[in-house]
């Protein structure tokens, strides 16, 4: 059955609705094309069958049939201690002291950092630094295939501390901009949330609100409120931080 929904996966570009309707129609597929059906993908891959496949995400709405990935899968069944930041791409020398002490507080907690390829600061941080410290799961929203080709990442590193994953592998073109403006695969994944110096723009307002929704706990930090306390008070925010979602 896994070789099934990868088939419907790549033929239909992980588009939900037409692999359902193929499931629920018993589409017929060659014998040879289901077969040879891994050999069209140079990632790993797991189905909503995997008993690795996260619960929150399988109990969010339409999910993912199939996530390609490269690194840790395992990582997925640590599961409860998922943080996601976002962060905004403005005053980034400021942004950087908020996420330095997050991360610095989530190693100690033992929280896995979860990030979209969205965000430029964020993905650049993490992807010229990866396996320096964190557990980095970062969420590709898009594809998995274009995104190791623009990075030059090679498939075959033994990631240890880093999960790339996807929902989808390659697709020939965007079938529309509000498709990749909203990382659902992000905030699915995650329990917990960390705003960075995110002014309210509609993209971050309907993040947030739809995290608050699905109950995840929800967390800000207003940079401008430290900019001028120099490190002292600004650490010990940090420190409390994420000993609060314990």
């Amino acid at each position: 059955m896994d070789n099934v929904l990868l088939y419907f996966s790549l033929k239909y570009n992980g588009n939900w609705d037409k692999i359902f309707e193929a499931l629920e129609n018993k589409e017929k597929i060659d014998f040879k094309d289901l077969k040879d059906v891994k050999n069209r993908i140079k990632c790993n891959f797991i189905t909503l069958l995997s008993p690795i496949y996260p619960v929150s995400l399988k109990n969010s709405y339409k999910p993912p049939f199939v996530l390609f990935y490269v690194g840790n899968i395992n990582m997925l069944l640590d599961n409860n201690h998922f943080l996601s930041l976002y962060l905004s791409n403005d005053h980034e020398e400021l942004s950087k002291k908020s996420v330095d002490c997050t991360l610095l507080e989530a190693i100690k907690n033992d929280y896995t950092i979860v990030v979209s390829n969205d965000n430029e600061n964020l993905k650049n941080y993490f992807v010229d630094q990866l396996e320096k410290n964190n557990k980095v799961i970062i969420t590709i929203n898009d594809n998995i295939y274009d995104f190791f080709l623009n990075h030059n990442i090679d498939y075959s590193d033994n990631f240890v501390n880093t999960l790339f994953i996807s929902t989808h592998y390659n697709r020939a073109e965007k079938t529309s901009e509000c498709e990749y403006s909203f990382n659902d695969l992000q905030s699915n994944l995650s329990n917990y949330a960390i705003f960075i110096n995110c002014i309210q723009t509609k993209q971050f307002i309907n993040i947030f609100n739809y995290l608050v929704n699905e109950g995840k706990e929800v967390l800000s930090i207003p940079e401008t409120e430290y900019s001028n306390a120099l490190n002292a008070k600004f650490i010990k925010f940090g420190e409390n931080i994420l000993k609060s979602l314990q």
